[in-house]
């Protein structure tokens, strides 16, 4: 069966799902008995629908018995309130959604107990090693490729000159010598919580290196059992002596993880805050204001630091707090109401997305579409504060979907209409006609004032979504599909008032990753169908992109989480981990790989077997030698590239 990604088409208005007719004829031989019962239910659905009635009133202002309804008495008791314009917000949407009987959130609270593991990134980025003020000859040296030059982004794996920091899923911190084949454990650090009462998931966790390589600083999502609410512990460890790791600091941020930075020494971390209706109390700014909390005492969002949609959809937060690097002091915070979807960070600015739906009606025919609300904030060392925000059509993948260059943004969305028309029958309403499509827009965007530059509308064929963005500098590459074959694009955008781009022909398999690599070629890390690991080499032709090369494996599993794998761009080295199923022995076997680009071919130079989850793999390569670990799994071998 071939796959369909039609990601925006799950949204559907309730009040179009067919409902049943409550009239009903009644026989005259039915009995007293059945005549009461059903006479009985009628006045239940009337009632509800009265009910219903009364709520929608009250929503539109109504003042249905004389007097004020109850809805803005509430809320005008916290009108000399400083957070009184989220109350008022909050109110309305909280009347809208139990109307409804739902919650309409489009991202939910992640890590209560026994939900599902959470994604914690879905990229990573590179920057050059850097000499620092640590150790005598000891420097702090980047294999995480991050996003964004000069914005680090956490790990599993960091290092520095001498040392390896790993952090296996079993939530201990393993330090390693960097000394080829006579390597080894020199230390290690175990994480540990109070178990009565909160939750801990290791494998969910990530760290930094400090620059001076004397201070590891762990993010640790857990759920706080005393407050019923996730939350980002966030510890630092000294490891100047790797042999004896001490705590240092600590601190605990509202909210689900979702990522953090080093920038300038400090750290920027971003959590998910989702409030619960049943405890919600506009008395008590604990119930739904975002908190940092430093030895017990709460340090609350400013109100001038919220951003908020002019209607909200959901009652979610996206919550950035910077902490000095050094003390982990706040010095500053600020969030993003009903904005709870991607995050891009920017060297001073964060930007975070409000996926919602605009329908219009025509007649009977009925138009849904796709938007995104993208709003800016500037995080400086001095403030944040709240910027401008536009709306661009269609929805965002990811954060790679996103990138300043110049006082430019440029975003690519996949476009997602859905046309039908609107027929009722009695008290019931129901679709007909119903058509719906999918494309891609590149945006060009002034970010002083938010406002669209320059725009290619409708670029990838009709059913088809953006599945991997990559930009450099003046350049863009898109990868987009509807089933396993897919077409990548590269866009030129060094005037930005003239788009103009190229594409391949229909390739098989697509990219779930697409990475600029070295002399002009583009890295893809993808499948050809539903089991097997494609990795992809492209370069720009004069008419088209062409496919210059090609590594599959077959039965194998690997992450699409960016951050698993690692890019060297110097040596053309790609690794990553992946998960092999043997059809002679029927069992699985975890590998981590490593392929080299020789400018003309992929090979595959490293293959073994390595402990734990593919996920949780990592590895980098330094003079000749390649450096691995999985879980407890600690490995070495020799490298020779010429």
């Amino acid at each position: 069966m071939k796959k369909k990604w039609l990601d925006g088409m799950q949204y559907a208005d309730d009040e179009y799902i067919e409902e049943s007719d409550p009239t009903r004829v009644v026989s005259k031989k039915v009995s007293l008995r059945k005549v009461l019962i059903i006479a009985a239910c009628i006045a239940l659905v009337l009632s509800m629908l009265a009910g219903t009635f009364v709520v929608g009133y009250y929503m539109a202002g109504g003042d249905l018995f004389g007097g004020d309804e109850t809805y803005k008495e509430n809320v005008k008791e916290h009108k000399d309130d400083p957070y009184y314009p989220i109350i008022l917000k909050l109110s309305a949407l909280k009347v809208k959604q139990w109307s409804t009987n739902g919650d309409g959130d489009m991202k939910g609270d992640a890590m209560a107990p026994g939900a599902p593991e959470m994604d914690m990134e879905n990229n990573a980025g590179m920057m050059p090693p850097t000499d620092t003020d640590g150790a005598p000859g000891e420097s702090y040296e980047e294999i995480t490729d991050n996003q964004v030059a000069g914005v680090i982004e956490g790990d599993r794996m960091k290092r520095s000159s001498k040392y390896i920091y790993y952090l296996a899923e079993n939530g201990t911190l393993y330090i390693y010598s960097i000394q080829g084949k006579e390597s080894e454990e020199v230390g290690k650090y175990s994480l540990k919580v109070n178990n009565s009462t909160e939750k801990f998931t290791a494998a969910q966790c990530e760290f930094f290196l400090s620059k001076d390589c004397k201070t590891v600083t762990f993010m640790m999502p857990i759920y706080s059992f005393d407050l019923g609410i996730n939350c980002l512990k966030i510890k630092q460890v000294d490891v100047s002596d790797p042999a004896s790791p001490k705590e240092k600091n600590e601190v605990t941020v509202s909210g689900a993880y979702e990522s953090a930075r080093m920038v300038d020494g400090d750290f920027l971390v971003m959590t998910h805050y989702t409030l619960d209706w049943n405890t919600v109390d506009y008395k008590d700014k604990n119930t739904f204001v975002p908190q940092i909390t430093t030895a017990g005492t709460p340090e609350y969002v400013a109100p001038d630091h919220i951003m908020m949609p002019e209607t909200l959809t959901d009652k979610s937060y996206t919550v950035a707090v910077r902490l000095d690097g050094d003390t982990l002091d706040t010095i500053g915070s600020g969030a993003f109401l009903s904005y709870s979807e991607e995050v891009y960070v920017g060297t001073d600015s964060l930007y975070a997305t409000h996926r919602h739906i605009e329908r219009t009606k025509k007649g009977s025919l009925v138009t849904e579409k796709t938007v995104t609300d993208i709003s800016r904030m500037s995080y400086s060392r001095d403030a944040f504060a709240p910027m401008k925000a536009l709306t661009v059509e269609g929805f965002v993948k990811d954060r790679y979907s996103l990138d300043e260059y110049n006082g430019i943004l440029r975003v690519v969305t996949t476009t997602s209409i859905t046309q039908y028309r609107e027929e009722k029958s009695g008290f019931s309403s129901y679709a007909t006609d119903w058509q719906s499509n999918t494309s891609a827009n590149l945006y060009c965007i002034e970010i002083e004032d938010m406002t669209v530059r320059s725009s290619e509308e409708g670029f990838a064929p009709s059913g088809e979504t953006v599945q991997s963005v990559r930009y450099k500098g003046s350049t863009a590459y898109v990868c987009t599909a509807v089933v396993f074959t897919d077409p990548v694009f590269f866009f030129d955008l060094s005037d930005p008032d003239n788009i103009t781009y190229k594409e391949t022909e229909e390739i098989e398999g697509y990219s779930s990753s697409l990475v600029d690599f070295e002399n002009g070629m583009l890295l893809g890390i993808g499948q050809t169908n539903w089991s097997n690991l494609k990795v992809e080499m492209y370069e720009e032709g004069e008419e088209n992109v062409e496919s210059v090369c090609k590594y599959v494996l077959n039965n194998a599993s690997f992450s699409q989480t960016y951050k698993d794998y690692y890019i060297d761009r110097e040596n053309q080295l790609i690794g990553l981990g992946v998960s092999v199923w043997d059809d002679r022995t029927y069992e699985t076997h975890n590998y981590y790989i490593v392929l080299h680009f020789d400018g003309e071919r992929l090979t595959q130079v490293v293959k073994t077997e390595l402990g734990g989850r593919y996920t949780n793999q990592r590895g980098f390569y330094t003079d000749g030698y390649f450096y691995m670990c999985g879980a407890n799994d600690f490995q070495v071998k020799e490298l020779n590239l010429k």
